[in-house]
């Protein structure tokens, strides 16, 4: 079930969940990967395990927000239901044809990251491992939390206009435009004879998006403290 359909103090509180969860949680992932030097496997199929765990924790999320949203019904109230069944009886509500088609989405995406990866420079088949593991993992930044959270019907909509009417759309908006960002201001880097690991494809991209990604939910947690009286994802509409 996409989240906007859910109203009032439930998007406040599952905003809030997700800033605060991927803050804490990616923050500490992070670290790991940068001491271990793991990050330096950003551009091998044997990075697996990290996508994996990225995947899981979008899961997660997603999986609080159905529960919050069914704490006052009374499937829920009753316990009839497992957590695993009320996420199954969510999918056929929602219907198997949005299932397959964020499959089809997030495959899309892939293949259109690749290509724009391409036209910014990066070698069509030469470091074809390199660049796939990359529009991976902006897909899976960017992509795959759209298909759970707004749905992949409205997809379409919310790419071509970028206004947020809610919580999540204002949430995930930032998300590209933080992932986005930081991937270009990752290659940067890329050019300099410095010599370093770090330096090759499509590392330093990869870690761009993915510091731009966490950035982008400090910046949102960090608004609600600013401005408590005040959501940071109910912007003014234009007159």
């Amino acid at each position: 079930m996409a989240l906007t359909k859910f109203h009032g103090p439930t998007l406040d509180e599952i905003g809030f969940f997700y800033c605060i969860s991927t803050c804490v949680v990616l923050t500490l992932f992070s670290l790991v990967l940068f001491f271990n030097e793991t990050y330096l496997l950003l551009g091998s199929f044997s990075i697996y395990p990290a996508f994996l765990f990225l995947g899981v924790l979008e899961l997660t999320k997603w999986t609080y927000s159905q529960i919050l949203h069914q704490k006052d019904s009374l499937i829920y109230r009753n316990k009839k239901l497992s957590v695993i069944l009320l996420l199954w009886n969510n999918l056929k509500t929602s219907g198997f044809k949005e299932f397959f088609k964020s499959i089809i989405i997030v495959g899309g995406s892939v293949i259109v990251y690749y290509i724009l990866a391409v036209l910014f420079g990066a070698q069509v088949l030469k470091n074809f491992e390199e660049t796939f593991m990359f529009s991976m993992l902006l897909s899976q930044l960017t992509i795959f939390p759209l298909c759970l959270n707004v749905g992949a019907s409205d997809i379409p909509h919310l790419l071509s206009t970028m206004e947020s009417s809610n919580a999540i759309h204002s949430l995930l908006i930032m998300n590209i435009k933080g992932t986005l960002a930081g991937a270009w201001l990752g290659a940067i880097v890329i050019p300099l004879d410095w010599d370093r690991p770090w330096q090759e494809w499509p590392i330093p991209c990869s870690v761009g998006a993915f510091c731009g990604y966490i950035l982008s939910h400090y910046v949102l947690l960090i608004q609600t403290f600013i401005s408590p009286t005040t959501k940071f994802w109910m912007p003014r509409k234009k007159q």
